[in-house]
């Protein structure tokens, strides 16, 4: 919030895109909300990696899927708003994301061939997309 007037654009990938007063439990699937408590059994507090999870197997804190978010006022001042869905990701998840993007007025959406892991799937297409959002004079 106390930030949002210094930044110009804000590119989502891939990611949950709460409204104010939502948590990531509110967001996520049921299937989702059984992992979070199951992968925590056996180190409390530590969600383990979701089972498809190709690479990047760290514990994340139970806490923050739990934590409310209130993004509505600083993304109303931020000039560009970008979703990137990847395709070959979690329809079920993201899919709800990616259609608020494309409905809602002042957001791009970019549909990338990619799993979740867009960084590791699309490097360069996702570093083109960055680089449209960076402002000429930053180049």
């Amino acid at each position: 919030e106390r930030l949002a007037d210094r930044i110009e654009a804000i590119v989502y990938i891939d990611a949950f895109l709460p409204r104010d007063g939502q948590m990531l439990w509110d967001l996520a699937t049921d299937w989702e909300r059984a992992h979070y408590i199951e992968g925590q059994r056996d180190a409390t507090g530590l969600i383990a990696p979701f089972p498809q999870a190709p690479f990047g197997k760290t514990r994340h804190p139970l806490l923050t899927v739990l934590e409310p978010a209130y993004p509505d006022a600083a993304l109303g001042r931020i000039p560009a708003k970008v979703y990137i869905f990847a395709t070959q990701g979690l329809p079920g998840t993201f899919g709800k994301f990616r259609d608020r993007a494309a409905s809602e007025t002042g957001w791009r959406l970019h549909e990338v061939e990619s799993s979740h892991m867009v960084m590791h799937d699309v490097p360069e297409e996702l570093t083109g997309i960055l680089l449209q959002q960076a402002p000429a004079d930053a180049l």
